[in-house]
């Protein structure tokens, strides 16, 4: 889905939904979207729905053709850029993708190259999901959250199912906690699939399908069982089409409810786990985001184990693709508004009568938020945000189309002074990172993600590349103490090798040869260099990733004498 807000203009929708499906043709080229799934009904086994539950295989096999996941998701961000282009008239200025909270760093760093082999020039920013959504959640009407607050956020996907909570600090969003379940929307659908199948013969085609025409027909009954699914949580009955000769099949909210209900009640576990890690000290809501969130049993469920009525829009596919508009790095805290805030534990209550609807209201009592204007873009900027399944993709751009006034010239080091924005007031760390930084091709900020497990007070990660072609990435670190750099030694478990002392840029502290586990709990260690100040206050780690798995020790220690090492 995306949407296009010019200065600080309402968002509008900027075309329809794009799904992330990617189709492979016989001569090689790549179909993305409405088109590959139109394409799978001739030929299925060279379809593939979600590039995002691939990218830790780092192939898939479409057809006879094994294809790196990253073309996949390249393919889908070209497709993007292109219809971008079109609308805005030129280039963007910038591109936000959002990502799950739960994403390691071999993911994102897969995310982040296949916006190089997509052609994107711009800046890039990574966010994770439940940051976004947190960050939507604080633009709708009478709501607010107050410093300490937290927020969970539930997000059905098609495949998967995403908690996190999600907390307001001064310092920006964190999450908290975050969890899981590989049970989505495409679930809820095979559920409804199965219950209306029958015994005859026609079924054993529809369910493997040996020509173009079955093929076909399956596909067709798959989009109408999902129809089906849809407007079951707008209407109390449906009727399904059955290909011939299988009558039509009726279906009621309450039978679909009944076949669903021990699918949500898993999502709801996961929901009830994820809050007991995190603990919050005063969580304000639970929202619920993904199209499947519309099942009004879902926030039946959600209430009965919680307490809490959750917050589910009316569009709630579109959640994350609008956070991403908003401005993620700081959430809109005020003084504490809230009436009565609720306390963490999960604790089951009778539920009041369902609502009439699939949308939730708000709980009452809480006050709307000052209006503020965004610190994202000025006010000449275009922001387009478009949301897939895989990420959701935020492009800023200028309004510099045809007949707009352009720049008089660009600033050479521009790139440069872009990525060390990341780094926002914390000119401590920019000072330990400004020779990387310099050198870097993409910089983002990691506070939120899975590797913001440090009490940092700025997280920022950069992708470099070596001389010979290998990616690094680069970790930054600083804390008002040495809690941070203290507990990534501790954290990460380094196997330390060789050690010395550095000096430059009116600082001066020692570095160390390691290896280490990665966060992202991937199978093969990395290894790299860590160092830090004298103050113990800021510190880095820059290693290989899952893109450079070749690259030596030796090699990594000399990049960092040569591009890193602070001057």
């Amino acid at each position: 889905m995306a949407a296009l807000r010019i200065g600080t203009a309402e968002p509008r929708l900027l075309g329809e939904s794009l799904p992330s499906a990617v189709w492979l043709d016989p001569s090689g080229q790549l179909v993305v979207g409405r088109d590959a799934e139109r394409q799978a009904r001739l030929d299925a086994s060279r379809f593939e729905p979600t590039p995002k539950l691939r990218v830790s295989e780092g192939q898939v096999l479409l057809g006879d053709t094994t294809v790196p996941v990253v073309d996949l998701l390249a393919a889908l961000l070209r497709h993007v850029l292109t219809e971008a282009r079109r609308e805005l008239g030129g280039d963007p200025d910038q591109l936000i993708l959002t990502h799950p909270a739960a994403w390691g760093p071999s993911r994102r760093d897969a995310l982040m190259t296949a916006t190089r082999v997509a052609g994107v020039r711009c800046r890039t920013h990574l966010v994770p999901e439940p940051v976004a959504a947190a960050a939507r959640f604080v633009t709708l009407p009478n709501v607010s959250l107050a410093p300490g607050q937290s927020l969970t956020v539930l997000d059905v996907g098609g495949g998967t199912t995403d908690v996190a909570v999600v907390l307001a600090g001064p310092q920006g969003w964190q999450v908290l906690a975050d969890g899981g379940a590989d049970i989505g929307g495409r679930d809820l659908d095979f559920e409804l699939l199965q219950h209306v199948r029958t015994n005859d013969p026609v079924w054993t085609e529809l369910g493997r399908p040996t020509t173009p025409a079955a093929r076909r027909v399956a596909r067709t009954l798959a989009e109408d069982v999902r129809a089906a699914k849809e407007a079951l949580s707008r209407y109390p009955h449906t009727d399904i089409p059955m290909p011939p000769p299988l009558p039509d099949a009726h279906m009621t909210r309450g039978e679909f409810e009944a076949l669903i209900r021990p699918l949500l009640a898993k999502m709801v576990d996961v929901l009830v786990e994820v809050v007991a890690r995190a603990r919050p000290q005063h969580m304000a809501g639970v929202f619920l985001v993904g199209g499947s969130t519309r099942v009004p049993l879902l926030a039946s469920l959600v209430r009965e184990r919680t307490g809490m009525q959750p917050v589910v829009l009316e569009s709630p596919e579109n959640t994350v693709a609008l956070g991403a508009l908003a401005d993620v790095r700081k959430p809109a805290v005020s003084a504490p508004v809230l009436a009565a805030p609720v306390s963490a534990p999960m604790v089951a209550a009778p539920p009041p009568p369902p609502p009439p609807g699939p949308t939730v209201v708000v709980q009452p009592g809480w006050a709307p938020p000052p209006r503020r204007k965004s610190r994202l873009i000025p006010v000449s900027a275009a922001i387009v945000a478009i949301a897939l399944v895989v990420v959701t993709i935020v492009l800023l751009a200028s309004n510099s189309g045809p007949g707009a006034e352009q720049p008089l010239a660009a600033a050479p080091d521009d790139s440069a002074d872009l990525r060390r924005q990341v780094f926002g007031d914390d000119q401590e760390l920019l000072r330990l990172a400004v020779p990387a930084v310099d050198n870097a091709t993409q910089c983002a900020s990691s506070k939120g993600a899975a590797t913001d497990k440090f009490n940092s007070r700025t997280q920022v990660r950069c992708l470099m590349q070596t001389p010979a072609g290998y990616e690094l990435a680069i970790e930054f670190m600083s804390a008002a103490g040495k809690s941070a750099c203290d507990g990534v030694v501790s954290g990460l478990g380094f196997n330390a090798g060789r050690s010395g002392t550095w000096s430059g840029n009116s600082r001066k502290g020692t570095w160390q040869d390691v290896t280490f586990a990665p966060l992202d709990n991937a199978n093969e260690s990395v290894t790299g260099v860590f160092y830090r100040t004298d103050a113990g206050t800021t510190c880095a780690v820059l290693n290989n990733t899952v893109n450079s798995k070749g690259v030596t020790g030796n090699a990594i220690h000399q990049f960092w004498v040569d591009k890193v090492q602070p001057r």
